[in-house]
Formats: C-alpha cells, sequence, structure tokens
C-alpha cells in the first residue's frame, strides 16, 4: 500500500464543511476508499468522549455489524486515531476497560432498524451520531422507512442539545439515495453543497484531493487494478453522477407516466432509462404511490414494477432532464419499499 499525496496535502477533515456549511449539522459524505472518513470518525468519538460526551455508530442492518466488523472496529482507531490499547469492542459498542459498565462506554452500536425502540433519555450524554455505510451498493435494498428511521433516530438522541451532529459517511455507491430523496436534495458541482434551510450538507471527497492511502499507479497491486478496466470508487465508476441530461437522449417513450405531488413524469426507454414531464395522453398507464390519488385513470403502482424502477435507478442506468425532475421521481420511487 501507498499513500497517493491529495492536492489539499492532509487526510480527510471537516474543514470545508466548517466552511462552507457551519450551521448544517446533518452531514453526509461520499468519498473514496482510503481518505481517512473512518479514521476521523474514530477520532471523533475520541475527542467526544474526552469532553464527556458519548457516539451512536450506526449501520443499516444489525447483520452488516457481525464478529468481522466487532473484532475489526478499534484497529484503525488505534493506529491513527489515538485509540487506547485499553478499550475493548462488543456487540454493545466500545468500552474503556474489560469491566464494561455502562457509565464508561464511549461508543454505542446501533443498527438503523432499531431507531424506533428507544428513548431520548436513554442517551442524554449522546452528542454523535455516526452512519457509516449510509448508501447501499446497487441492488441492495434500503431499511424500511429508512428516511423515517433516521429522522427518529436523530430526534431522539438530538432533542434538547444545541451541539448534537449527524454524520453520515459512505463510499462511492449509486447516489440516488433515500435520504436525498426525502430531502430533495443533490450534489452540485462544488465538492460541498450545502442546504442550509434543510440544515444539512453533502461533500464528495474525489479522488485526487484528500490524501488516499491505496496502491499506487505504478505498483504491481495498482497495475494489477488497472487492467481490471475501472477507478475504484470514483465518479468515473458512479455514473449516477450525470443524471442530469438536459437534452433528450435517443429513447423511445412508454405508455406509464408517474403521476408525483410536482407533476406527471414520462418514462422513455433506449441506453438509458429517462423521465421527463409530460401531458397525460388517454391511452397512458398513470401510476400513482399515494393511495388518496388513485381513481380515473390514476392506478397505484404494482409493486414488481415500483421495484423494477428503483432498481434501474440504483444500477445508474435512469437519466433526468432536469434537477427538478430527478427530485420529484426519486422521492416518488423512494417513498415506499418492495
Amino acid at each position: 500500500m501507498a499513500v497517493i499525496p491529495g492536492i489539499s496535502g492532509e487526510w480527510f477533515n471537516y474543514r470545508r464543511l466548517e466552511k462552507y456549511a457551519p450551521d448544517c449539522p446533518l452531514r453526509m459524505i461520499n468519498g473514496a476508499r482510503g481518505v481517512g472518513k473512518t479514521v476521523r470518525g474514530a477520532l471523533d468519538f475520541v475527542e467526544d468522549w474526552r469532553r464527556g460526551h458519548q457516539t451512536v455508530w450506526v449501520r443499516l442492518f444489525k447483520a452488516h455489524m457481525d464478529s468481522s466488523f466487532v473484532n475489526n472496529f478499534l484497529d484503525a482507531g488505534r493506529r491513527h486515531a489515538g485509540v487506547p490499547d485499553d478499550w475493548v469492542v462488543t456487540q454493545d459498542g466500545v468500552f474503556t476497560s474489560e469491566l464494561k459498565e455502562p457509565d464508561e462506554q464511549p461508543v454505542i452500536f446501533m443498527s438503523m432498524n432499531r431507531a424506533f425502540a428507544h428513548q431520548g433519555n436513554e442517551y442524554s450524554n449522546v452528542m454523535h451520531l455516526i452512519c457509516d455505510e449510509y448508501t447501499v451498493r446497487p441492488g441492495e435494498l434500503y431499511p424500511n422507512q429508512y428516511p423515517a428511521k433516521l429522522h427518529s433516530l436523530m430526534g431522539t438522541l438530538g432533542r434538547g442539545k444545541d451541539e448534537f451532529r449527524a454524520t453520515l459517511y459512505s463510499n462511492w455507491t449509486s447516489i440516488s439515495n433515500p435520504i436525498w430523496a426525502a430531502k430533495r436534495i443533490y450534489p452540485g458541482k462544488k465538492d460541498v453543497t450545502a442546504f442550509p434551510d434543510k440544515g444539512c450538507a453533502i461533500e464528495i471527497c474525489r479522488n485526487g484531493y484528500y490524501n488516499q492511502d491505496m496502491p499506487s499507479a505504478d505498483s504491481p497491486l495498482g497495475k494489477a487494478m488497472a487492467g481490471l478496466g475501472m477507478i475504484m470508487e470514483s465518479e468515473e465508476e458512479d455514473y449516477s453522477f450525470n443524471m442530469i441530461i438536459p437534452q433528450r437522449p435517443a429513447v423511445t417513450p412508454t405508455k406509464m407516466v408517474l403521476a408525483t405531488e410536482s407533476g406527471n413524469f414520462r418514462h422513455w426507454v433506449g441506453k438509458w432509462n429517462f423521465f421527463e414531464p409530460t401531458v397525460v395522453n388517454p391511452s397512458d398507464w398513470v401510476f400513482t404511490n399515494d393511495v388518496r390519488r388513485v381513481g380515473g385513470q390514476v392506478q397505484l403502482i404494482p409493486s414488481q414494477t415500483h421495484s423494477r424502477l428503483r432498481k434501474e435507478l440504483e444500477s445508474n442506468t435512469v437519466r433526468f432532464i432536469n434537477q427538478p425532475t430527478l427530485y420529484a421521481v426519486m422521492s416518488f420511487l423512494y417513498a415506499r419499499y418492495g
């Protein structure tokens, strides 16, 4: 392994978020593997504990917090973030000694699916929520009612705490996800996109900005990986960074129209699946995901159709004519889960 220097000359940190999004307690950080996102998270919980505060560390599913996750959780933190050698980790979280006393627990582990089961007074010392890998790989499903569970968890942990913040990390994945759909946000051309009216910000840690602990291109392993024809966790791999195509490509219209709160959008097929605003024709199949809107030509979208469209979105084969269309269709497809 080799340190590939970034133009910033440093590992991932919050300087850009603090500069451009100081009033955003919800921060979503998508970045290439090896830039130090998880180590930064470890550094956070060490600093929080030294100030007398706890951290809740979340993964989307309990299965993602298996023995391998537990056994290796502190390794990078011990090497790079000052985690003491005598701290221990169990399925419940991190403790400062083998005694595992509840009042000596810097980090509490929790899956997103447990979010509804907890009360705020259980976590009076928690000041930081970290969600590790908050997006899934294309083809995987998100937790049922994911935005509602994140909302509940943030409310439970952060109520009455001005200092509380939530940080969501992810390696490069399909950036179509329920959280951005629910908040109707999408990263702009700059590496930090702030939405102060919504209290959130997105940082995209592009390859080459931060230092990266990965095989260099001229190393034997780097050459072997390069020969596979892809750049790992980069915008070159995640084609969903080009989801907006202002001019309709060579595609064929279908009779499927999604009736969303923001208007009607027709589905087109070709090299990409494509959506753009439309008028409804008498022969169209008009689908809604809200039973209150069913009637006349409008019917509830079949679950198999809904699941298929969402999988197409997550496999980076869908494009949109503009950003409002992207917001509307993403919100529609993530409104419920198959």
